[in-house]
């Protein structure tokens, strides 16, 4: 038998892609609606500081950041 699946990502904003502001320092994690951070355990990294990256947001910049680079 031959048939299909059909599956859906039932976790809003898995991805963390969308942000509702450029997160600029560390414990922003809310800036990823719907997600809250409740014990400062997540940071979210993005590109959308530009050219501050990492001048003056060395935390939140990709891929190299104040944790590293990834």
């Amino acid at each position: 038998m031959v048939g299909s699946v059909h599956s859906q990502n039932h976790v809003p904003n898995s991805g963390f892609e969308v942000l509702d502001s450029c997160v600029t320092n560390q414990d922003q994690f809310e800036r990823a609606f719907p997600w809250i951070n409740l014990v400062n355990s997540a940071d979210v990294f993005n590109t959308c500081v530009g050219d501050s990256c990492p001048v003056t947001v060395p935390w939140v910049c990709v891929p190299l950041n104040g944790r590293g680079h990834q």
